[in-house]
């Protein structure tokens, strides 16, 4: 495994911590702000601090080749990732709980998986096939919830409208991650989160000022800054690891090692919610991280044998 490919292991480790923190976050942020208004406000906070960041790398944005040299491919991370998923996997946050959010951001990998195997022509071995549904099992058993939880909390029973909402955002989120290869190929990380950060802001606040015109304007200072949070935590730190770990990892890989948000994410939601494990849900989280490590294992292998 050579040093680029290290980094790009160390960067899809480390971004599953940022967005299981961030979750945490959002759904207090949720408690005080609109959905979109999160969405929007936290993008176009973002941008600030990435252009710091490109500043201080001394770097230009590559405007050209963003919307000329890879235009296409752009355009599709821009509408079904920054603008539609964004907004989606947002509300979902506010309407469920912190717990089931983590563990429902799971499903991704298998969606992943599926578009990779229809437009890159991955290979279903009967292997990967066997982890990715663990991982699917292992995520139910999961978002199981404890009875006593769902007496107190009527988010925790069952599947909702917010766990509804997460999982149609991940059907586009997960198709992100095609043309997403694509761009990073040509132009830097930061660059890509900037742009996409910029537009996807601008649209979505659009749609928050036509839907919840009076709330965007009476944001409290505490919303503010959970909002800010949440941007610095997901838009800045989280994405730019998985923008670059699309450098030397593949699509659905980036998106299995991602489950170690449930390592991540179960303490945070006890820390910060007070949400606990039931003996199931431990189950459902250990068959996650096996299912993940097997996963891991069969990425250094195929690496080594290229």
């Amino acid at each position: 495994m050579n040093i680029e490919h290290k980094k790009g292991v160390a960067a899809a480790v480390a971004a599953p911590f940022f967005i299981a923190l961030a979750v945490m976050v959002a759904k207090r942020a949720g408690m005080v702000a609109p959905a979109l208004a999160i969405t929007a406000f936290s993008a176009l906070m973002s941008v600030p601090v990435l252009l710091l960041l490109q500043k201080f790398r001394k770097m230009d944005i590559e405007l050209d080749k963003l919307f000329n040299e890879v235009r296409d491919p752009f355009l599709q991370v821009l509408v079904t990732r920054s603008i539609v998923g964004s907004a989606l996997i947002v509300l979902g946050f506010t309407m469920t709980t912190a717990l089931k959010s983590i563990l429902l951001l799971r499903l991704e990998a298998l969606f992943v998986f599926c578009w990779s195997v229809y437009f890159k022509k991955e290979k279903a071995s009967p292997g990967k096939i066997m982890l990715l549904l663990a991982l699917v099992a292992g995520s139910i058993l999961v978002v199981v919830p404890p009875e006593s939880m769902t007496l107190s909390n009527p988010e925790a029973a069952g599947i909702n409208t917010g766990d509804l909402l997460i999982i149609l955002s991940l059907l586009f989120m997960s198709y992100s991650y095609i043309p997403t290869e694509t761009v990073v190929a040509k132009v830097s990380p930061t660059n890509v989160n900037i742009v996409a950060n910029t537009v996807g802001g601008i649209v979505v606040l659009m749609l928050a000022l036509y839907f919840d015109y009076a709330r965007i304007f009476s944001l409290s200072q505490a919303a503010l800054a959970l909002i800010f949070a949440y941007s610095c935590l997901f838009s800045v730190v989280a994405v730019n690891l998985y923008y670059f770990a699309f450098k030397t990892i593949k699509p659905w890989i980036i998106a299995c090692f991602l489950s170690l948000e449930v390592v991540y994410g179960v303490p945070l939601a006890w820390f910060m919610h007070g949400e606990v494990l039931t003996a199931m849900q431990a189950l459902g989280a250990v068959i996650v991280m096996l299912a993940t490590t097997g996963i891991g294992l069969i990425n250094a292998r195929e690496k080594a044998v290229a």
